[in-house]
């Protein structure tokens, strides 16, 4: 009986594993979510149910261009950067009235100031505006992604690739050479999540929608 009773489970088990493939799971892109897929992987082999925790883990897109974000706006009081702004001051349009210097404007935080009654001066918005450049480009990004009533992992690639470009072309503008070491500390968190691409057949598949 004990047999049995072991031999149908196995069956069941067996037919379970026919039923129930694990597919692509989406997550926010946070380490512990990494951990996570680690521990379900390693508990799916132990029931032969195959399993890869790269290969079926897709990246949330919209926190991906957040957490570029967030890195861009983290850089833009970063004191080792602001020493380099007197580089660029040369290369900027002498189209304004006051005297105030562009690394002057980074180091009084117009964004932080914006948040007050005050007067922004005239370098002060043309960081500001500079910055709303550099954002703007994620921001259609996630724009055109919220119009999709139900996105797909193909629209993604395509609004993914039309992001990265279109920043790429804004890092290597030669007019825009201020913006640079923002606009890269953003795209080095962009190739991370290319590499991931790498790994993962779903978005090779869906290249070819």
């Amino acid at each position: 009986l004990c047999k049995m009773v072991i031999l149908a489970w196995k069956q069941h088990m067996d037919s379970l594993k026919a039923e129930l493939p694990v597919g692509h799971l989406t997550m926010e892109n946070a380490d512990h979510n990494d951990k996570m897929m680690e521990a379900l992987e390693e508990m799916l082999l132990k029931c032969d149910i195959s399993f890869n925790r790269k290969d079926q883990h897709i990246h949330c897109l919209p926190h991906v261009l957040n957490i570029c974000c967030g890195h861009v706006v983290d850089r833009l009081t970063n004191q080792g950067l602001i020493k380099t702004a007197g580089t660029w001051i040369p290369k900027l349009p002498e189209d304004l009235d006051d005297q105030q210097t562009y690394r002057e404007a980074l180091e009084s935080d117009p964004i932080v100031l914006g948040h007050n009654i005050y007067k922004l001066s005239q370098m002060q918005g043309r960081v500001l505006r500079d910055f709303e450049l550099a954002l703007e480009i994620p921001h259609q990004a996630i724009w055109a992604l919220s119009h999709e009533h139900l996105p797909t992992l193909c629209k993604y690639l395509v609004t993914f690739e039309r992001f990265y470009d279109t920043w790429k072309q804004l890092h290597d503008d030669d007019e825009k050479t201020h913006l640079c070491p923002y606009v890269q500390r953003g795209l080095e968190w962009v190739e991370k999540y290319y590499h991931h691409m790498g790994d993962t057949k779903a978005y090779i598949i869906s290249m070819h929608k």
